[in-house]
């Protein structure tokens, strides 16, 4: 009886196995052309969780046919092959490896899903949701002509984070309300942890609070800073932060001086377009990164992106020739690929806008 049992779930096994022949499902990868891709995803994500190593490395191979975010679709589908360690180093070694924060998820996928997973989804997805809400309104009082300041710290507070409280703190500058400015900039290494680099460039961002501060209460004017406040300036204005960015524009405004500070990949240091010393304390943390291949595109585009330090939702709009928003995709990680079906959309000229913590970046898509 026993062995009745074990030959039927083997049986049943082997059906289930790479859609019931490994070698049909390795001809079929290895003959497949990019046209394919959606169809052969398809196929593969039916047959899953039940690929083979062997079907899954061909897949992680088949570069010119998968894309990154179709290759890593497919394998986070096969969780039980991911436990094995071979399959992750020869994801990380192969000629073309998968990025690294791929393979960082695809280790976690590794470790099954419970039911905290979907509960921290879902509310990532309602945070989400929430947050996009509260943008849209802040960006329409700030683009208001008389702007209720009150209301709009409100809606940053919403957002539950540090460039919105710091835009909270430029809002009070604005006022000339300084002590209120300082309160708040006080609390926040406490509420966000800030320690090591953070917390030098947040007592930098202090720093010039307190100057702007000495300025109003002895009515001088930027250009009639000391030495020793237009050194404090020019010290800062060699780093690559955002009160670099701000002493760089209070160089450039006042004084003419430019300095240039070439920006790492991983942040894309704010232009200065102030004209006001508290306008000078707005901030733009915008290290909002996203591109999108190919362009034109056919059957699919890849977008590529990366949102700023500590950011982890944000949503990904598509607008056609018209205005109108023909898709919106909330993203849920700080740095991946989104792989979007244009088969679905009609040829044109597309406008593609990613949004998040308040900074956007838009640019073209073109569907032939």
């Amino acid at each position: 009886m026993a062995d009745n049992a074990f030959s039927n779930i083997k049986n049943l096994y082997d059906q289930l196995t790479d859609g019931g022949s490994t070698e049909n499902s390795l001809a079929e990868i290895a003959m497949a052309q990019p046209d394919d891709m959606w169809q052969l995803r398809s196929k593969l994500l039916g047959d899953s969780p039940h690929l083979s190593e062997e079907v899954l490395k061909m897949v992680a191979d088949k570069t010119e046919v998968f894309t990154e975010a179709a290759i890593f679709d497919v394998l986070a589908a096969n969780p039980d092959e991911l436990r094995k360690v071979e399959l992750i180093t020869y994801l990380e070694e192969k000629d073309n490896p998968l990025p690294g924060y791929m393979i960082d998820i695809l280790r976690q996928v590794a470790e099954g899903t419970s039911y905290k997973t979907v509960l921290t989804l879902q509310m990532t997805q309602h945070n989400s949701s929430r947050n996009r809400a509260a943008q849209d309104i802040i960006r329409s009082l700030t683009h208001s002509e008389e702007p209720d300041r009150q209301e709009l710290r409100n809606w940053l507070a919403n957002l539950q984070s540090l460039q919105a409280d710091r835009q909270i703190i430029a809002s009070y500058l604005e006022e000339n309300s300084f002590d209120e400015a300082l309160m708040l900039a006080e609390t926040l290494p406490a509420i966000y942890a800030l320690e090591g680099d953070d917390l030098q460039e947040h007592n930098r961002f202090v720093s010039l609070i307190q100057l702007q501060q000495s300025l109003q209460s002895e009515n001088r004017k930027p250009d009639s800073l000391t030495t020793a406040e237009k050194s404090q300036l020019e010290s800062m204005a060699d780093l690559e932060t955002t009160s670099g960015a701000i002493a760089r524009g209070i160089l450039e405004f006042f004084f003419g001086e430019t300095t240039v500070v070439c920006p790492t990949m991983q942040e894309t240091v704010p232009e200065y377009k102030s004209s006001t010393p508290a306008a000078m304390l707005q901030l733009a943390e915008n290290s909002l990164q996203i591109s999108v291949k190919p362009n034109p595109a056919s059957a699919w585009a890849a977008f590529d992106y990366v949102l700023p330090e500590k950011a982890s939702q944000a949503m990904l709009s598509i607008t056609n020739a018209s205005g109108k928003t023909v898709r919106e995709i909330p993203l849920n990680q700080q740095q991946g690929q989104y792989l979007l079906d244009t088969r679905e959309l009609a040829p044109g000229t597309y406008t593609y806008t990613l949004s998040a913590n308040g900074v956007s970046k838009t640019a073209k898509l073109v569907i032939d």
